[in-house]
């Protein structure tokens, strides 16, 4: 299983780093599994290590059911 994109996970360093908040827009996420779950966590875990979160903006049912029933409902801050 791979991680997440390396330009991705640089571009949210960067944004932590500069102090912004960040927002990912995860309404293409319509079929979310455990490999996009995994990518997901990681980019949580990198920015939680820069003292930061990241907001999962258009979360479908199934991404927050998954991330819920799974015990990471927590992890993030979910918007609709």
């Amino acid at each position: 299983m791979t991680g997440p994109d390396p330009e991705l996970c640089g571009r949210v360093r960067a944004l932590l780093a500069a102090g912004t908040v960040v927002v990912l827009d995860v309404r293409a996420l319509t079929e979310p599994d455990r490999a996009s779950l995994d990518a997901l966590l990681r980019l949580a875990l990198a920015a939680r290590r820069l003292g930061g979160r990241i907001r999962l903006r258009n979360v479908s049912v199934r991404l927050r059911d998954l991330l819920t029933g799974a015990g990471f409902g927590a992890v993030f801050d979910l918007e609709g």
